[in-house]
């Protein structure tokens, strides 16, 4: 599960392009959507088994207890308090992919794109006030999620 956290981002690239070569499969969105499954799954594996390592079997013990079987369990024990752990994994995973260049540049393949190499391109060809303005919005977007997470921790906190 961490090896892809450890390997170096261009040797992950390029052995998901062997890969995804090998078997025939065209490069594109399908392509991306795998090898960012592949790297990121290992993060969002350490934020939830995080939450899992700090949960209280006695929840799960009284739900058996008192009839419910293994899914009922799940969906209404187990999940809503690891749900902190599976959203803050997401966000984690979101970020990580919205920063990855070097593995989609590999294994976007030419008629698909992401805003990371859709930026690079742009960059390559000189400094231009529309890379500016993706910044910004990016830059602005950070801060209202992270103020909105601020906010919903600070009211949780008051209950």
């Amino acid at each position: 599960m961490f090896l892809p956290m450890m390997m170096p981002d261009i040797v992950l690239g390029i052995a998901l392009l062997i890969f995804f070569v090998g078997f025939g499969m065209h490069l594109g969105v399908l392509t991306i959507i795998i090898g960012h499954c592949t790297f990121l799954i290992s993060y969002v594996f350490i934020v939830v088994s995080t939450r899992l390592a700090g949960m209280e079997t006695a929840l799960e013990e009284a739900s058996a207890d008192l009839g419910a079987n293994e899914w009922v369990t799940f969906r209404r024990v187990t999940l809503p308090l690891i749900m902190p752990g599976v959203i803050g994994g997401a966000l984690l995973a979101f970020i990580i992919s919205m920063d990855d260049l070097v593995i989609t540049y590999f294994i976007a393949g030419i008629d698909s794109t992401t805003l990371p190499v859709f930026i690079y391109g742009m960059l390559r060809r000189g400094i231009k006030p529309e890379i500016n303005a993706i910044a910004s919005l990016m830059l602005l977007f950070s801060f209202v999620i992270a103020s909105v997470g601020l906010y919903i921790r600070s009211q949780r906190k008051e209950k």
